[in-house]
């Protein structure tokens, strides 16, 4: 095996046993003559860093054995890695944005956009065209990555009813695209010195646990140089662990936002935990005066008036996931097999990313990760490489970089491993860092880890 395979199975944490096999076809011999390898069909569902990961994976690994067909919405894909860097003008959506057809064409990959629904009875992907028309696609196995999907307060959904993305009163953008620009637009419109930003923040478990409070001191830091003073209340749903401190509510980087919040923005953030949302209110659209009521956690209810409401509403897997009947009824996410992925209600769907569950955060890196332990175990299934041993017990990893400012930035890395007893992947408590400060040099090395996960994701 060459040295590319090697170091891709060491990255995906497969074990040192799986990093000595190597990929031999599947053939059956009929008397003297060998037959032409059996061919399987994969089709991999959702453009985001899962997705895209699986797929290239699994031609990859799989090669002419595997017909890999990737089906997502549209033609492009627009990170939510880096996204808050637009709302102070540092990224553009366009920079975030790749194109999924060039990287399938690249890798020998059919690609389809359109909207896709499974029929599992029929063992059939049908992807709806925009034009109406429709493709049939037959599989072996289908890889599931849908992303998130919301339960969305019914206040929220009549304040935005009928209003295209760009245009929202109150916007999550917690799936980059238009929203983002919409809530770049109403804080660049923020007035001068008196402004208010209001954050809320659902029950955890939600799409990058970090990403909140990064992006409310990406807020902060605007406030702070270009608006000359203002604040941002943070609403988080989460309770603290100690309730002598209020802090330990934060989901992820407590140290590093925690300093941040009563330090470098101590005069302008107020972090509240334990604050449910209640209701959502605006008048006058999308630059316009909005309200958030909140229950506290001394049941007292709190009516906070802002110039912008940034809600992120409680997460649940894509809608495929629900329509295809792969979650249990009460529950938000797909129940897996976590040494593959595999459905517990269809072993021939797997499902990888923020829509499965799991004790992994819910973030692009971690997807990435699993996208290519499910691609090992889906060729390994197939006979392209032998099954794994008993001591190539999965492994994933994660990085994640937050800006703190517009010059600095912090890290957090976790690893995790499959337990056998548990049947979960737990985490590896020695794996778990946190930078000591927000620094320029974290600030260059954050733009790096996302170039390095951009390009391996999506073959740029």
């Amino acid at each position: 095996m060459d040295i590319k395979r090697r170091n891709l199975l060491r990255f995906a944490g497969l074990g040192a046993a799986a990093t000595a096999a190597g990929i031999a076809p599947t053939l059956t011999r009929v008397g003297a003559v060998e037959a032409a390898p059996v061919v399987r069909k994969v089709v991999v569902i959702g453009g985001g860093f899962g997705g895209s990961t699986v797929a290239k994976y699994l031609k990859l690994w799989g090669q002419a054995q595997v017909e890999v067909t990737h089906v997502s919405l549209a033609s492009t894909y627009v990170s939510p890695i880096l996204s808050n860097l637009v709302l102070n003008g540092q990224k553009s959506l366009a920079s975030l944005t790749f194109n999924l057809q060039t990287a399938a064409t690249k890798l020998g990959i059919r690609f389809v956009a359109g909207s896709a629904a499974i029929d599992r009875g029929a063992r059939l992907v049908r992807v709806t065209h925009d034009n109406g028309t429709e493709t049939l696609l037959d599989y072996d196995k289908v890889v599931l990555s849908p992303g998130i999907a919301f339960n969305t307060l019914p206040s929220m959904l009549a304040a935005n009813r009928g209003i295209a993305g760009g245009k929202l009163p109150i916007p999550h953008a917690w799936q980059a695209g238009p929203q983002v620009g919409n809530l770049k637009a109403q804080i660049d419109r923020m007035p001068s010195s008196s402004g208010v930003f209001v954050l809320c923040i659902p029950k955890a478990p939600y799409r990058c646990p970090p990403g909140p409070y990064e992006r409310a001191c990406v807020v902060a830091d605007i406030l702070k140089r270009v608006k000359r003073g203002g604040r941002v209340v943070i609403f988080d749903a989460n309770a603290p662990t100690n309730p002598a401190d209020k802090y330990t509510a934060i989901q992820a980087e407590q140290h590093t936002f925690s300093t941040a919040f009563t330090g470098a923005y101590g005069s302008i953030v107020e972090y509240v935990p334990n604050a449910t949302l209640l209701e959502v209110g605006t008048t006058g659209g999308q630059f316009g005066t909005k309200t958030a009521r909140v229950r506290l956690g001394d049941g007292s209810v709190r009516t906070q008036t802002c110039n912008v409401l940034n809600v992120l509403p409680e997460h649940k897997a894509g809608a495929i996931a629900f329509a295809a009947d792969l979650i249990p009824v009460g529950q938000r996410f797909v129940p897996v097999d976590q040494q593959s992925y595999a459905s517990l209600a269809d072993p021939d769907i797997h499902v990888i990313g923020d829509a499965h569950d799991s004790k992994q955060p819910k973030a692009g890196h971690v997807a990435n990760s699993e996208a290519k332990v499910c691609a090992d175990a889906i060729v390994r299934e197939f006979g392209i490489l032998p099954p794994r041993t008993a001591e190539e017990v999965p492994v994933t990893n994660s990085a994640c970089y937050s800006p703190i400012s517009s010059t600095t930035a912090s890290w957090l890395t976790v690893g995790f491993r499959y337990d056998p007893v548990s049947r979960q992947m737990v985490r590896i408590d020695a794996s778990l860092a946190e930078a000591e400060q927000p620094s320029g040099d974290n600030y260059k090395m954050m733009l790096a880890w996302a170039n390095n996960l951009f390009a391996d994701t999506f073959s740029v």
